[in-house]
């Protein structure tokens, strides 16, 4: 199940220059049976829809539950009687476990919403696929700051989850968002880096105890989300449940070796992402920083067993048969082997590499990407599956070599576990493709006498014609690749010509949730168009995502002088006003 990620708030470019401060209204209490119209994320809605009607059916001492009138209408009377129950008990796991203990841990939520009212309003409509939830941080702002604001502390669910057991996840995890944002936003005026705003949000389905029962639990299903692509980022934010997958079973580990006290005091800080956990870290008396730690996990994920070292192991039970499969790469057993890997890979993401057959004298040469910070440490393995863990050294060019004269023998595997680091902020989901790459050269040594060498003979010719054949095999999937590449240029040169751009010119104010659908499309068009430096998505859907909003940030932050300077800004916004709209329509119209 896909918890999905908090909206971010979008401060209109002058706003932004001067944000007005409003006092909140004298707060009235909402009734049973209230009606109003709230604005949700068209993105999330299953209609598509912008705003809809809803009505109050459930209040607890810190929650309203509405839900969305013409879904509600779809339900039968028992059905209508079953949800109003589900959303009382519901109201007291909240006010007696989610409550109390978020809080208590990790700070607490805004006290009131714009409307000054103490209660939070959760709004059940029906979703996208695997939407269990979302907030939207500028409903906390009064209209004059944030057009869209519903003006009250709102959390949106999913109508599809209530009843079931993931009700509780999904409304722990989000209002695990609001207590982030009040944290840092609204008191540290900081906005924490999405990863680690949702690591610690994914996470209180275990901290709360609902994955104690690990069958078909949230923690169970990140797991396997996990296994299936273990070398998605942790920190470039994909959005994805290999992403959720990652980010919960970070938090599993630091939590169970260093406290849970590191996710709390890091939210306590006015630093954001990995600086914050470094604090944390060391306030609380450890020596080991983020790089230290990511590194264990990497090796715990693969030996995961604590007789390997006490920092190499899950000691949560329900995670101790969690294990990645790293990637396999064979050595024939030939008169001489040569192998170059290339691997494209990014900041913080997991990669394992193996290496096995062959016999004889090997040599590794790594190299690493020059512009980032690598560090590769490996396993060395014998026939007994007895590991020795080591780390190559590199140097100032990103390069380093092993050489063993037995394997095969005495040691039978390696296994490399390089990851990319150094970057520790500014991370916005655009993936930096980095590439490392390593060279095997691997000679047997010479055989003991005659005997043994006309015994291995045969072999050394069936190893030989079998690496004959996996040469062809590479040469004939060269040659595919350049019909490929030549059949798409005679297709593109044949195709008709077409406009440039599907519109003349930006003629309206675009921002995340805007709909404009034709306005939107064409500048995704430009951003397109610019490279993937500032859109590497290219996605042109006519639908303001995410995705486009950092583009425009990126697109903002290139033409700072034209863009930003005339407003006083130094950082880009992803508010399409009007020096961004003035930019982009003289790239329409070159």
């Amino acid at each position: 199940m896909k918890l999905t990620r908090n909206s971010i708030f979008l401060l209109f470019e002058a706003a932004l220059a001067a944000a007005m401060f409003v006092m909140p209204p004298a707060a009235l209490a909402d009734y049973l049976g209230q009606k109003n119209s709230f604005n949700v994320d068209k993105n999330y809605d299953s209609q598509g829809q912008s705003r809809i009607s809803a009505t109050l059916q459930a209040v607890t001492d810190k929650l309203y539950f509405y839900t969305d009138d013409d879904w509600w209408a779809s339900l039968s009377s028992q059905e209508q009687a079953d949800y109003r129950t589900a959303f009382v008990n519901l109201g007291q796991e909240f006010d007696n476990t989610i409550y109390p203990k978020l809080t208590q841990t990790f700070g607490g939520e805004p006290t009131t919403g714009a409307d000054g009212d103490t209660h939070t309003t959760i709004l059940i409509h029906p979703m996208v696929k695997d939407a269990g939830g979302y907030i939207n941080t500028g409903d906390n702002y009064p209209k004059l700051q944030a057009s869209l604001s519903n003006e009250r502390k709102m959390i949106y669910l999913a109508a599809r989850y209530t009843p079931t057991p993931y009700e509780k996840v999904y409304l722990a995890h989000e209002f695990m968002h609001l207590i982030e944002f009040n944290q840092k936003d609204k008191l540290r005026q900081v906005t924490e880096e999405v990863w680690l705003n949702e690591a610690r949000a994914d996470y209180t389905s275990t901290f709360l105890g609902y994955d104690d029962a690990y069958k078909g639990s949230n923690l169970e299903q990140r797991v396997n989300k996990f296994l299936a692509q273990p070398s998605a980022s942790l920190t470039e934010w994909s959005d994805d449940e290999s992403a959720y997958g990652a980010a919960h079973l970070f938090s599993a580990y630091l939590v169970d070796h260093y406290g849970i006290k590191i996710l709390a005091d890091s939210l306590q800080s006015g630093l954001v992402g990995i600086p914050s956990l470094n604090l944390a870290l060391k306030n609380n008396g450890f020596s080991q920083d983020f790089n230290s730690i990511f590194q264990d996990w990497l090796v715990a994920l693969l030996v995961n067993d604590c007789s390997n070292g006490t920092d190499y192991c899950y000691t949560n039970p329900n995670l101790k048969n969690v294990r990645v499969s790293p990637r396999v790469n064979y050595l024939p057993q030939s008169s001489d082997v040569t192998l170059t890997v290339n691997y494209h890979s990014t900041y913080w993401a997991g990669n394992w590499q193996k290496i096995v057959g062959g016999k004889g004298n090997l040599t590794l040469n790594f190299t690493g990407p020059k512009l980032a910070m690598t560090t590769v440490p490996y396993f060395s393995c014998d026939s007994q599956n007895k590991c020795q863990l080591n780390k190559l050294s590199l140097d100032n060019n990103q390069q380093g070599n092993i050489t063993l004269s037995d394997f095969g023998q005495g040691v039978d595997s390696l296994v490399l576990m390089p990851f990319i680091g150094g970057k520790t902020t500014g991370f916005d989901g655009s993936v930096d493709d980095l590439t490392y790459s390593f060279s095997i050269d691997l000679h047997p040594t010479a055989p003991a006498d005659n005997t043994i060498a006309n015994n291995t003979n045969n072999d050394s010719n069936a190893a030989a014609s079998q690496q004959l054949l996996l040469q062809a095999i590479q040469s004939i999937q060269a040659q595919i690749k350049q019909l490929q590449i030549l059949l798409a240029a005679a297709l593109a040169a044949e195709a008709p010509a077409s406009p440039k751009y599907s519109c003349s010119a930006i003629t309206k104010d675009l921002y995340y949730g805007v709909e404009q659908a034709a306005q939107v499309r064409c500048l995704q068009e430009v951003l397109a168009k610019q490279g993937a430096v500032i859109y590497p998505e290219a996605q042109v859907s006519g639908s303001f995502s995410l995705a486009t909003k950092s583009a425009v940030i990126r697109f903002q932050q290139k033409y700072a002088s034209e863009i930003l300077a005339p407003l006083g800004l130094k950082k880009g916004t992803g508010y399409v006003g009007a020096t961004t709209r003035q930019k982009i329509n003289s790239i329409i119209n070159k």
